[in-house]
């Protein structure tokens, strides 16, 4: 077991300590199996997949983001050098 926690843990001990202790015990896999087993005839992985779109589509809008912003910086920082040397020369 890590001796460190992530965000991530925090954030799922902050919904449900007792679903983040069992997962950090048993594992992820073990409590998908066991909610199966209780659980007969759900499908899970539905809204597995649901939150992987989402975050998959999450990642490449920050992505985006990052990169316009970026963007801006460089294009501010040539419009201003533009106006320094052509004002100096």
């Amino acid at each position: 077991m890590r001796e460190t926690i992530s965000a991530g843990e925090v954030n799922k001990y902050t919904y449900c300590p007792y679903q983040w202790y069992y997962g950090r015990i048993h594992g992820d896999k073990a409590l998908r199996a066991k909610y199966r087993e209780l659980h007969p005839g759900t499908d899970d992985t539905k809204a597995f997949r649901q939150g992987k779109a989402f975050h998959r589509r999450f990642g490449r809008y920050e992505g985006l983001k990052r990169g316009l912003a970026w963007a801006s910086v460089i294009a501010a920082l040539g419009l201003l050098l533009f106006i320094v040397l052509r004002y100096i020369i």
